[in-house]
Parts: structure tokens; sequence; C-alpha cells
């Protein structure tokens, strides 16, 4: 019943389903990128030469939709990127602009620095502490004493996955999800989920697959729409833990 909360609030709750985002200015639901308002005000998808001419009209001809987004380095936006290899974002000009010097191997050493820092992790681990990561389940962690970087404690294993990257921080946070009703993930919603379901990543299987993180500290649901959201959501939720603690807890392996 959304007439029992605040109307801003309850606006934010309706704006939680996949086409719409809440714009706090507008105080209103939008319709988000990659989707345009129909002729009864709802909010579909763009049809992919829609979100292509939408590409190049924001960052310019050398900008594609991002079908592959998660596979590559340069995210421009929620929907386009810089075509690759050979071209980056111009953050003064909003435009995809061609690389001064194009490495082929930025994939192969972002892979690399990931597997060295998941090793490095699993060797620095003298003993697990089971008090502390029962304590931590379901939270992002922030290595606030090293390079910031973010780790997912997995609820069902207590283990902690490495978020890295935005793509790495999207796959990470989707693959370990559990399937839930569409009536059930709604209803939940509306106000917020049961203490059983903290931390988890929920997907709503009736749908087309949405998830949603359900934050331990408010037990509120944040949709996890694209890469950028994830790690968004990584950053603002995030808790900062110092390096003798998180070595305390065992590193998983999301391969």
């Amino acid at each position: 019943n959304l007439s029992s909360i605040p109307k801003n609030v309850a606006e934010e709750v309706l704006c939680s389903v996949p086409g719409k985002i809440y714009d706090k200015e507008l105080n209103k639901c939008v319709c988000d990128e990659g989707y345009k308002q129909d002729s009864n005000g709802e909010c579909i998808e763009m049809s992919l030469m829609e979100k292509d001419n939408y590409c190049k009209a924001k960052f310019g001809e050398h900008s594609i939709r991002s079908y592959l987004s998660y596979q590559v380095e340069e995210i421009t936006s929620g929907i386009c990127i810089c075509e690759q290899p050979n071209y980056v974002l111009n953050n003064e000009r909003n435009w995809c602009v061609k690389k001064l010097n194009t490495s082929a191997n930025i994939n192969t050493n972002d892979i690399s620095t990931k597997k060295n820092i998941i090793s490095e992790e699993k060797n620095l681990i003298t003993k697990i502490d089971k008090t502390l990561s029962k304590r931590v389940s379901g939270n992002i962690l922030l290595q606030v004493e090293k390079n910031g970087e973010g780790w997912y404690v997995y609820p069902d294993n207590k283990k902690k996955y490495y978020l890295g990257r935005p793509a790495d921080a999207f796959s990470i946070m989707r693959n370990l999800g559990l399937g839930i009703k569409h009536s059930e993930l709604t209803g939940y919603l509306v106000v917020k989920f049961p203490s059983r379901l903290a931390g988890k990543i929920l997907l709503d299987v009736e749908q087309n697959g949405e998830a949603y993180y359900v934050n331990p500290k408010d037990l509120k649901g944040y949709y996890l729409n694209r890469p950028a959201d994830a790690f968004r959501i990584m950053r603002e939720l995030g808790l900062g833990i110092t390096n003798s603690d998180i070595r305390k807890i065992d590193v998983g392996d999301a391969e």
C-alpha cells in the first residue's frame, strides 16, 4: 500500500522497474537510457537502430550501442560505448575521440591484474574468522587501507568475491543471484525485504531476470540495471574495512 508512505518515496519505488529511473530534480519517474515514451506514457525499449542513432547523436559517430558493454573497457554511458579498441571518451568534450596510443592488451592486462589481486589476498589469509565473516555477510567491503578494492561477501558461503571494474561487479552480483517470483519481489520493494534475504542478489525469474541487491543495513532492494549501476551501488553502500580484518575472510572463486 503506497498511500501510507511519502509521495517521493512512493514515486521512487514505482520507478524501480526496467525502463524507468527516478529523477530527483523532477521528483518523478522518467524513461531510462535506451527507452522511450510511447503514446500511453509507458517506457518502452528503443529499437536497435534507435539506440545506434541515440549514441551517435550523444557521443559522436564513433559511438555504438553497448550490447557487449560488459566485455569492453570504455563504458561511456548506460547504453553507449566508444568503438573498441581505437576510440575513447573525451570527458571534457563528452565525445568519442581516437586514442593516441592504442594497446591491444588492455583486456588481457585487466584479467591478469584481477587474478593477481585475488591470488595475493588468498596468500595473505592466515586464519578464517567465522564470527567476522558472518557479521559482514551480504555486505560490500572496501579495502580502505589499500586502493579501495571492492569485495562482496556471499551470504551462502561467507566468502568474499572481488568486484574489480564495473563489468566485474555487474557479473559477480548477477552470477551469485537467487531467483524470486515477480509478485514476491514487487511486494518487498514496496516495503522492505525480510532479514533472511539480507545481502542477497535477487533475480526476477518470471520477467527478464532483472537483478536487485538487498542492502543488509536497510533491507531495501537496489536495482542492478547496468555495470555502472552495480559499481555505483558498490561505492555508495560499501563498508570500509582494514586489511587485517578483510584477510580473515575467505576468498571465493567467481570463475
